[in-house]
């Protein structure tokens, strides 16, 4: 087997705390050659005690917890530990997830084909927390998702280190405010550079909390974009659709007939009520206050924060536009905001 290092960031919270009782056993559980924890300084000595008492308790010495001071240049602190992790692993190969993940077996999937044929990331998806009907709503549409895209991205990944410090533009990455997994992906996909990702469609970890895009300031940040660029995504939409169309046409079978009739009466009602699209949006993946921004930007057309958004694209909101909501009151906050 080749050897790999697994990279944990700890932020330190309550909740972390407990997560790491799961996550870290299920990290040595996968025999890795080598596990660097990324805290920020000044180290809290509780969290390295906690640390010390699981790896002693799995009988595993390969570990490092590294503090990671800010500078002042890093917009993000994540994106800050990262980095430094990366830089200082022992191994090229790394594998990444997050403290409130419990790693698979099938993660193992990844190890082989990492770093090969200029393959630069090899990513999973996730067994989402289902708490409520709604968590089973959204991980039944996200399941959805899964089956029906190629591109499917959930933070459990393998990286090849060689490939991430070409690809990542240090002066970029650290004037991200969120979405360090977001970025890298956006640079693989780029058109300045010929690496690839690789998408597995298996579950490589199992959820124990929320995911970043389901907090409640997240949610609200993407509907102002859509209320934003409305006529944008609607165009996009209908283009996709309409090639789509002309591949059903070239079909004469009564399904394809059926798809087709159902497909221009969706993109029909989308078009003429953009707002029940966002409403279908938020009930399928049970994200309300998608509902909330979208309001908002429709109803502060001329605010900084919306016109800001119609000048960027989806990916690069998610990076930086929670700045404009730093006042506004919000149940979760989390990576990204605080």
């Amino acid at each position: 087997m080749k050897p790999f290092t697994i990279i944990l960031p700890i932020k330190g919270t309550d909740e972390e705390f407990k997560f790491m009782g799961k996550s870290i056993p299920s990290a040595v559980k996968i025999n890795p050659d080598q596990i660097l924890f990324g805290l920020d300084y000044p180290l809290k000595s509780d969290i390295v005690t906690k640390i010390d008492q699981l790896m002693k308790k799995c009988n595993y010495s390969n570990y490092l917890v590294i503090p990671v001071k800010n500078d002042g240049s890093w917009n993000f602190q994540l994106a800050n530990i990262i980095w430094n992790l990366y830089r200082l692993s022992k191994n090229d190969i790394i594998l990444s997830f997050d403290i409130d993940s419990i790693l698979r077996n099938e993660v193992m999937l990844g190890l082989d084909k990492i770093g090969e044929n200029k393959t630069a990331l090899i990513s999973f998806t996730k067994k989402l927390l289902m708490k409520s009907i709604g968590g089973l709503i959204r991980y039944s549409s996200y399941r959805l998702r899964v089956r029906t895209t190629d591109y499917v991205f959930s933070g459990v990944y393998w990286i090849y280190r060689p490939y991430f410090f070409d690809l990542v533009i240090l002066s970029k990455y650290k004037k991200i405010i969120n979405g360090v997994d977001t970025y890298l992906c956006k640079r693989i996909l780029s058109k300045d550079n010929d690496y690839t990702m690789i998408t597995r469609k298996e579950k490589g970890v199992n959820a124990m909390s929320p995911q970043n895009e389901d907090l409640d300031w997240r949610q609200f940040q993407d509907g102002v974009w859509l209320g934003a660029n409305e006529k944008n995504w609607l165009k996009i939409r209908k283009e996709k659709h309409e090639k789509q169309h002309r591949i059903l046409m070239k079909s004469n079978t009564t399904k394809s007939k059926f798809k087709l009739f159902i497909d221009r009466n969706k993109v029909k009602l989308f078009n003429n009520h953009p707002r029940f699209f966002v409403f279908v949006m938020a009930f399928m993946y049970n994200r309300w206050k998608i509902m909330s921004g979208y309001s908002w930007a429709k109803n502060n057309l001329i605010s900084e924060a919306v016109l800001t958004a119609k000048k960027t694209d989806r990916d690069d909101w998610g990076f930086n536009g929670n700045r404009f909501f730093r006042d506004m009151k919000f149940k979760d906050r989390g990576t990204g905001y605080d």
